[in-house]
C-alpha cells in the first residue's frame, strides 16, 4: 500500500511539473517575444524575429533545461515556475511596456496561491482513476474518505440558509444602487449617446405602439432592429416597459436582470458541492466583478441577458433537468445571433466533461448541432433581410481579397499565427488583467484541458477582434465571457480538499472585485456630482424636449438631434441624428460640444429660427412656418 501511495505522489508531482512547464512555455515564448520587440509587428516579422533573436532561443533553452530538471529534483519542481516567471518579468520590465506590471501581479498571485493549486492537486482525480484501473481501489477510497472528513470539518462552521439569503440580498441591493444609480444619473445628466441607448429607447417605444422593433436613428431610415441584430429576446422585456414606458425602465431591467444571475450562480455552486459560506462569497464576488458593472455603465444592450440565461442553463444541466435546460438554451439563442457561439462552447464542454452521464452527453451533442444550424440560419436572415453581419468591421485584420464572412474564417484557419499576433498584442493585456485579477487568476491557474473550450468565446469575441470596444470592460461584450470565467472558478474551488480554503479564496475574490471596481469605475460618481450642480438646467432641458416630442407627435414632424439628446426624444416616430437628415422639421442641438455650435449657425443661415435656448447647453430650432417659428 505504501508503494502505491508513493507512486501516486510521484505521478502527481510529474503532472504538476508538466503543467508548470507548459505555463512557462506560454509566458516565455509568446509573451516575452511580443514585448521584446518594443512594437507591434506582423506575423512575417514575428517569424523572422524568432529565428534571429538569440535571447529568445536562450529563453527556450532555459525553459527546456528547467523542464528536465523538474522531473529529477523536487526543489526545481517547486521553484522552477516562479523563477521562470521572474525572468520574464525582469525582461519585460527592462524593455518597458504594460506587460511588466501585468506579470508582476501574476507572479504575486501565483506565490500567494495555496500549494493545492500550484502543485497540481487538481489532477488528483485523474491519478486516482489510474490507480483504480491498476487495482489500487482501496487507496482511492481512503483518499476520498479523507477528503470527506476534511470537508465535514470545514462545514461545521458553515453559514445558515438565512445568512446566505441575507448576504445575497445585501449584495444585490448594493449592486443595484451602484450600477443602477450610476447609469440612471448618466442618463439624467445627458451623457447617454444615441448609439446605442437612443436606438433602444426609440425601438421599445415602437414595440409598445406598433409591436415592431422599428428605429429611424439606427441607420437613418425606418428599419427593423432585427435587420442589424436578430434579438427576439427583447420581447421578454416589453411587458414591463409597457407598464413603465420610459428609457430608464430599460436601465433598471438590465441591472435587475444581472442581479438575478445570483440565483442560478448560487444553485450552480451548491450543485457542484460548495458550502453555503463559499457560495455566499462567490455570489458577492459576482456582484463585485468590475466587468459586470462596467457593462451596465454604457446604458442598455440586449447582451446582458446572456449572463442570467447562460448561468441558468449551466445550473439546470448540472442538476440533470435537461428539458428545462433546453428551454434555457432556447432563451440564450434568442438574445442575439452570435449567442449561439457561447452556447455551442458550453455544449461542447458538457459533452466531454469528466463524469457526465450518457444522456447528458447526447443532449450536449444534439444541442451543439442545433447551435451551428441556428447560428448560420440567423446570420443568413440578417444578411438577406437586413444589412449583414458586422464581422468585416470587427475582424477586418483577417480580411483579404474580396472580403466577407467566409473569407475571414478561411484566413483565420490558414494563418493561425496571425490570430496569435492580433489576440495578444499589448493593448489586450490590460483587458486580461481586468478580467482575471478579480478572480485571483484561478481560471488560469486551475484550468484543465477540457475547460479550454470555455475560453474560446473570450478568444473569439474579445481578443481576436480589432474592435476596441470588445476588449474594454466598460462595454457590453463581456456579459457572456464572464459566465464561463465564473463557471471555471467554481469548478476549481469545488476540486479543492479544504472547505475553509474555498471560502477564503472566494472571500478574496470579493475583496479584489471591490478594490478593482473602485480603481476602474470610481470616477463614475461624476455623473451624480454634475447633476446635483446643474439640476435646474437639466430640468429646463427636459421641459424643452417634452415640448419637442409633443409637437412632433401632433404634427408628424421629423426631428434631428445631437447624439446625447436622442434618448430623451424616444417617443418621436421620425427621429434622426443630425448627420442622418438634411432638412428636418425640428432640430435640437447640444451646445456643450463645439461642433453643435457651428451646426446651429449653419441651420440659422438656412432660415431656421431659434425656438428655445439654454445658453451653453441646448438650442431648439425649427423651419420657417413651423409652430412658433
Amino acid at each position: 500500500m505504501a508503494e502505491v501511495v508513493e507512486a501516486g505522489k510521484q505521478n502527481r508531482e510529474k503532472n504538476a511539473a508538466v503543467l508548470a512547464s507548459a505555463f512557462q512555455a506560454l509566458c516565455i515564448v509568446l509573451c516575452a517575444q511580443s514585448f521584446m520587440s518594443g512594437s507591434v509587428f506582423s506575423p512575417e516579422e514575428m517569424i523572422t524575429d524568432w529565428i534571429t533573436a538569440g535571447d529568445i532561443w536562450l529563453s527556450v533553452f532555459l525553459w527546456m533545461l528547467c523542464f528536465f530538471l523538474s522531473l529529477r529534483f523536487e526543489w526545481v519542481r517547486r521553484w522552477g515556475l516562479s523563477a521562470a516567471i521572474a525572468a520574464v518579468l525582469m525582461t519585460a520590465a527592462a524593455n518597458g511596456g504594460g506587460l511588466g506590471l501585468t506579470l508582476a501581479l501574476l507572479f504575486l498571485a501565483y506565490l500567494a496561491c495555496p500549494e493545492e493549486i500550484k502543485r497540481g492537486r487538481g489532477l488528483r482525480k485523474r491519478a486516482g482513476t489510474r490507480r483504480k484501473e491498476e487495482g489500487g481501489q482501496g487507496e482511492a477510497e481512503a483518499e476520498k474518505g479523507e477528503k470527506s472528513a476534511r470537508q465535514a470539518e470545514g462545514l461545521a462552521g458553515d453559514w445558515s440558509r438565512r445568512r446566505l439569503v441575507t448576504a445575497t440580498a445585501i449584495g444585490a441591493a448594493v449592486f443595484l444602487a451602484a450600477a443602477g444609480g450610476i447609469t440612471v444619473f448618466r442618463y439624467l445628466e445627458f451623457r447617454s449617446p444615441g448609439f446605442d441607448f437612443g436606438i433602444f429607447a426609440q425601438m421599445f417605444e415602437q414595440m409598445r405602439t406598433t409591436g415592431l422593433p422599428l428605429t429611424t436613428c439606427e441607420r437613418g431610415r425606418s428599419l427593423s432592429h432585427f435587420a442589424v441584430h436578430f434579438s427576439p429576446a427583447l420581447y421578454f422585456l416589453l411587458p414591463v416597459y409597457c407598464i413603465f414606458p420610459h428609457p430608464l425602465t430599460l436601465v433598471c431591467l438590465q441591472v435587475a436582470g444581472l442581479a438575478l444571475g445570483v440565483l442560478p450562480l448560487g444553485g450552480l455552486c451548491r450543485a457542484l458541492g460548495l458550502s453555503r459560506r463559499t457560495t455566499g462569497w462567490m455570489i458577492l464576488a459576482y456582484l463585485a466583478y468590475p466587468a459586470l458593472t462596467g457593462g451596465c455603465l454604457y446604458d442598455f444592450h440586449e447582451n446582458f441577458m446572456l449572463t442570467p440565461f447562460l448561468l441558468t442553463f449551466l445550473y439546470l444541466v448540472h442538476t440533470k433537468r435537461l428539458r428545462l435546460a433546453a428551454l434555457a438554451a432556447l432563451c440564450v439563442l434568442m438574445v442575439k445571433e452570435d449567442a449561439a457561439i457561447y452556447l455551442l462552447c458550453a455544449s461542447l464542454y458538457l459533452a466531454v466533461r469528466p463524469g457526465a452521464e450518457r444522456r447528458e452527453r447526447v443532449f450536449a451533442v444534439v444541442l451543439s448541432c442545433f447551435c451551428v444550424l441556428y447560428f448560420f440560419g440567423a446570420v443568413a436572415y440578417v444578411s438577406s433581410h437586413g444589412l449583414g453581419t458586422l464581422a468585416t468591421v470587427h475582424y477586418s485584420q483577417y480580411e483579404t481579397g474580396e472580403g466577407g464572412f467566409g473569407n475571414i474564417i478561411a484566413n483565420i484557419l490558414q494563418n493561425p499565427l496571425h490570430v496569435i499576433w492580433v489576440a495578444f498584442r499589448q493593448e489586450k493585456w490590460l483587458y486580461l488583467l481586468q478580467m482575471f485579477a478579480p478572480l485571483l487568476f484561478l481560471p488560469l491557474i486551475g484550468l484543465k484541458k477540457t475547460q479550454m473550450i470555455l475560453l474560446a468565446p473570450m478568444l473569439l469575441f474579445n481578443l481576436m477582434t480589432d474592435y476596441s470596444y470588445q476588449y474594454n470592460i466598460d462595454f457590453q461584450y463581456q456579459f457572456g465571457t464572464l459566465v464561463f470565467l465564473f463557471y471555471i472558478t467554481v469548478q476549481v474551488l469545488a476540486g479543492m480538499d479544504r472547505e475553509q480554503l474555498q471560502g477564503l479564496l472566494a472571500c478574496g475574490m470579493t475583496a479584489a472585485g471591490l478594490l478593482l471596481f473602485v480603481i476602474f469605475h470610481g470616477d463614475r460618481t461624476v455623473y451624480l456630482e454634475r447633476w446635483l450642480e446643474n439640476q435646474e438646467n437639466y430640468g429646463k432641458a427636459e421641459e424643452i424636449l417634452a415640448q419637442v416630442r409633443e409637437e412632433a407627435e401632433e404634427e408628424n414632424q421629423t426631428v434631428a438631434a445631437s447624439t446625447m439628446l436622442l434618448a430623451h426624444l424616444w417617443t418621436v416616430d421620425e427621429l434622426y441624428d443630425t448627420d442622418q437628415l438634411e432638412d428636418p422639421d425640428q432640430v435640437v442641438l447640444d451646445l456643450r460640444y463645439a461642433e453643435a455650435k457651428e451646426l446651429s449657425l449653419e441651420y440659422q443661415k438656412q432660415g431656421y429660427k431659434i425656438r428655445e435656448e439654454l445658453p451653453g447647453f441646448l438650442v431648439w430650432l425649427s423651419e420657417p412656418g413651423q409652430s412658433g417659428g
